[in-house]
């Protein structure tokens, strides 16, 4: 798959979230909306898949996102957009500090928490976590109470590490 232009094993552009890794964050973010899934890949009971296009509808707070990397400008516009709307999220992206996604929305989010140690997506044909992510990933949040610029925190992509 076309991550941000590094290829991830088999073309696809649809890997999951571990569900281990979402649930440490449900702690902190009351997650309404997966605005990005598939029904076998979604995070909360309300969810968008392709076919209902996240991008054009409108989100609800707490939404979680982990976006197709192959439109990650689009999806991180639709997160400022909607948090200046009233509506917060959280994108789970590539740690790509050098692209134009990067400096023109995440650094006008609320906070950028950097993951410590490679996810282990989930592959979308055998529905199950196999290798780690080829890069470093991030977790963008777009608080509606507190856009602006960002501040940085880290969090280990391991159970058990602390959350924020």
């Amino acid at each position: 798959m076309t991550l941000a232009g590094i290829h991830h094993s088999g073309g696809k552009d649809n890997w999951g979230t571990p569900l281990d890794f979402f649930e440490r964050l449900k702690g902190r973010f009351d997650f309404q909306l997966d605005v990005c899934a598939e029904p076998w890949s979604a995070k909360c009971s309300d969810f968008y898949t392709i076919d209902d296009d996240g991008l054009s509808k409108p989100w609800k707070t707490w939404s979680w996102c982990n976006p197709p990397y192959s439109n990650i400008l689009g999806w991180y516009k639709k997160a400022c957009y909607e948090a200046e709307r009233g509506n917060s999220s959280v994108l789970l992206t590539f740690a790509r500090t050098d692209t134009k996604a990067f400096h023109e929305y995440a650094l006008r989010a609320s906070e950028i928490v950097f993951l410590k140690g490679r996810i282990k997506f989930v592959d979308p044909e055998t529905q199950q976590s196999k290798d780690p992510a080829p890069s470093p990933s991030m977790l963008v949040v777009f608080d509606k109470d507190c856009l602006g610029a960002a501040k940085f925190s880290t969090l280990s992509v391991n159970p058990g590490g602390t959350l924020l």
